[in-house]
């Protein structure tokens, strides 16, 4: 389990049982305001940028960086793709690589 917040100075946090919760560090400081998982792999997205991370272990994070900044406030896996979508009616998938979003 992973949890991200849309406050600063709070960390990501995660859980292998989802009762107990240990911190971790955010690839940059910003408010986070989604994270989904699948195939493997974590994705999160923040709010007024355009900073995004993955991570395989919920752990360590890599950050990553959309098209635009926006307010990317979800993000979603579904038919072998990630997809966050924004406030403004934008929407952005993970291509191929973790580092090209489309």
């Amino acid at each position: 389990f992973v949890a991200v917040s849309n406050t600063r100075s709070v960390p990501f946090i995660y859980s292998e049982d989802g009762i107990n919760w240990t911190q971790t560090a955010t690839p940059a400081s910003k408010n986070w305001t989604s994270v989904c998982y699948g195939n493997d792999k974590f994705v999160a997205v923040t709010q007024y940028s355009n900073v995004a991370a993955y991570s395989e272990d919920g752990i360590t994070w890599t950050q990553t960086t959309l098209p635009s900044s926006e307010y990317w406030y979800s993000v979603c896996y579904g038919a072998g793709k990630f997809v966050t979508s924004a406030t403004n009616s934008v929407a952005a998938y993970l291509k191929d690589s973790f580092d090209s979003w489309a």
